[in-house]
């Protein structure tokens, strides 16, 4: 806190003059306010991942914007233990192919936690390269990521010997990566922000030309693009502004691609979802911001996605059926009837579909986990088969 040293000042000034019981006093006020702060701003659990055939679940637990921890939630005995030192800011975990460990990216660092070792190790790049995101494992030992160059995002190969190889040159930003079978997909973004799909061949020594598809009816500003073979996927329109209609949220959109007759690629938006601005900016956000509310497409021929709504004040959750366009609104009674929780972050587990929770203020004046193993619940509703 600028000009107030607690140490010092106890120290340097007699705390029964006036100015200094003043200052005590000013100080004592400040730190409340403080205190009372973080005591009260809300909290978010939710699941990014799983292993042991879907019987351990990684749950991220915010506690505040700059504390976040990983835990392991065993998913028939629901008890939950940490899965990493409290000195880590995990982010972007993705589970090894094999299932036994898990990258993260932790403050700008690409790490690898093997759940045989006792911590995790951090890869040695020293390219010139920064701003790791969009990480996915290829096998065990190689993965791609997005990382920035210069005055441009690229598309990186890696491997965990931390040997580095550039996949994209172009005068553009590439995001998004999605490596489909022997196919890349990503976002192109050149310099006036103008967005192209691009399709090219994993092999980059083939000889084999970069293509762009040809979207009829692509969005403005798309982005978080999500292939789920190389006819199929989904993309997220973002908002340039708040919504009109429902106040302090942004508005998204979702869209589905896909190729028709084997020739032309069509874009088909789908239905539209808001969140609150205050979960994606401010001090008060997730830490990974809109990520952990996209929508799941895990579950085939449904897209499962949820949305604030504003009389309710609550994320309501929905299931969109792609074949017949039709929304269908969750409406288990369990996931609504605690006005104090409110639910977010579907993830599918067999035919459950669990939900992240976000504590309101007014419970998160403590951790919800204790040390060492826990009884945790998740809520979740059965999907369709």
């Amino acid at each position: 806190m600028p000009g107030l040293e607690p140490r010092s000042f106890c120290k340097k000034r007699r705390v029964n003059s006036y100015k200094g019981k003043k200052l005590m006093k000013k100080y004592i006020f400040l730190m409340a306010c403080f205190i009372f702060q973080n005591n009260y701003s809300e909290q978010f659990v939710y699941p990014v991942g799983d292993f042991d055939d879907k019987n351990q679940i990684m749950l991220l637990y915010q506690k505040s914007v700059d504390d976040i921890e990983l835990w392991i939630w065993n998913s028939h005995n629901h008890t939950a233990v940490k899965g990493l030192s409290s000195f880590l800011t995990p982010a972007n975990l993705r589970m090894l192919p094999s299932g036994k460990g898990f990258s993260f990216i932790d403050q700008g660092y690409i790490k690898i936690k093997e759940f045989s070792k006792r911590s995790a190790r951090t890869l040695p790049i020293y390219e010139p390269i920064g701003l790791f995101s969009n990480m996915n494992w290829i096998d065990d030992e190689t993965f791609y990521f997005v990382a920035r160059q210069g005055d441009y995002f690229q598309i990186f190969q890696g491997d965990v010997q931390a040997n580095i190889q550039q996949l994209t040159y172009e005068l553009a930003d590439a995001l998004y990566p999605q490596k489909i079978g022997s196919q890349l997909f990503y976002l192109q973004r050149d310099i006036d922000h103008n967005m192209s799909v691009i399709t090219r061949p994993w092999n980059f020594e083939s000889n084999e030309s970069v293509n762009t598809i040809a979207l009829q009816n692509l969005a403005s500003q798309p982005c978080f693009l999500k292939m789920i073979n190389e006819t199929q996927g989904f993309y997220i329109q973002a908002p340039t502004h708040k919504s009109d209609s429902i106040q302090d949220c942004y508005e998204f959109s979702c869209y589905y691609i896909f190729k028709q007759n084997d020739a032309i690629w069509l874009s088909d938006k789908l239905f539209t979802f808001t969140i609150p601005s205050k979960y994606i900016i401010g001090s008060d956000r997730l830490y990974e911001s809109i990520e952990p509310f996209l929508p799941n497409y895990t579950r085939s021929g449904y897209v499962y996605y949820n949305s604030w709504d504003h009389d309710l004040e609550q994320f309501k959750l929905y299931s969109f059926d792609i074949a017949m366009k039709n929304t269908e609104i969750i409406s288990n009674i369990q996931l609504y009837k605690n006005k104090e929780t409110k639910f977010f972050a579907p993830y599918l587990h067999h035919d459950k579909m669990y939900c992240g929770i976000i504590l309101e203020e007014k419970r998160t004046n403590q951790n919800i986990f204790e040390d060492g193993d826990m009884d945790f619940e998740l809520p979740f509703f059965i999907t369709k088969k």
